[in-house]
């Protein structure tokens, strides 16, 4: 055959609004189960992954088999850096900053981490959304 069938995408966009429902009802999800917690990150001194490991999951052990987690940080926090170096090793954790937070990312992962700051940036995003 010359002009066989060709590989299709059958990929669906989301507009904005929908998008946006999404997001706060896999955020609500998260809420409801409990899979929520906030860092106060503001004297993070961590150095180490096995500290940062035990932090996360009790021990250092406990993050092999503990729940994939994601650590989201303010986009402009200082912390962000060295947040990123001491999860780099451990391989149930990625880090990510609030303006790159999707969908995905909140389904994909078992537990959400926020720093005080991207939460509060979160939560404020979503009360004026609620207003509008």
């Amino acid at each position: 055959m010359v002009f066989g069938p060709q590989p299709r995408s059958y990929v669906e966009g989301l507009n904005k609004k929908e998008r946006r429902l999404a997001f706060i009802v896999a955020l609500s999800d998260r809420f409801k189960s409990g899979a929520v917690t906030v860092l106060d990150a503001s004297d993070f001194a961590i150095a180490k992954t096995a500290d940062f490991a035990k932090l996360l999951f009790g021990s250092a052990k406990g993050a092999k088999n503990g729940p994939s987690t994601l650590i989201v940080h303010d986009f402009g926090e200082k912390v962000g850096p060295s947040i990123i170096r001491v999860s780099r090793n451990l391989k149930k954790v990625a880090v990510t900053d609030n303006g790159a937070l999707d969908v995905k990312d909140v389904l994909r992962y078992e537990r959400l981490v926020f720093t005080a700051a991207a939460y509060e940036v979160l939560s404020a995003a979503f009360a004026q959304g609620e207003k509008a």
